[in-house]
């Protein structure tokens, strides 16, 4: 049996060392940053990419909002949280749906990310690349399994 999506991101949690907690709660301060860091710079990556912005017009957004984050002393409230997340995955499957996207890719992206364990890791907490990574590449993987060419 294949393993869950949240599964596989668990398996990634573990072996980086990021947290999973056991129970639903509210994590430090410094670790709801980094979340709505990720959430924000995928969000403006994703849709960078759907409209066409080149990555520096995206990687300036990404360092506003980063700033921004690093201002705010987060409020979370888990039932909001918990009901966003869920909507945000939500809308996330109906864009892979949407685009024709095969669930596989989210295994190859896993696999990928998982050659990332090893790296240094910022102040932040941000799992950074090791030396000698390799970037998922989109394109090859649909073209390799005949998605697209």
């Amino acid at each position: 049996m294949s393993k869950s999506q949240l599964e596989m991101v668990r398996e990634f949690h573990v072996a980086t060392g990021s947290p999973v907690l056991p129970s639903p709660g509210v994590p430090p301060h410094d670790r709801v940053r980094l979340r709505c860091k990720l959430i924000m710079e995928e969000a403006l990556e994703a849709v960078g990419a759907m409209i066409g912005f080149h990555d520096e017009e995206v990687k300036r957004v990404v360092l506003k909002m980063n700033w921004l984050i690093d201002q705010i002393d987060p409020q979370a409230q888990l039932p909001s949280v918990g009901k966003e997340l869920n909507d945000l995955l939500y809308v996330t499957h109906g864009a892979v749906l949407e685009f024709g996207l095969p669930e596989q890719m989210f295994d190859a992206v896993h696999e990928n990310n998982l050659t990332k364990v090893g790296g240094p890791t910022r102040p932040d907490g941000k799992k950074e690349k090791p030396p000698g990574y390799v970037k998922f590449d989109a394109a090859k993987f649909l073209a390799e399994n005949g998605w697209v060419s």
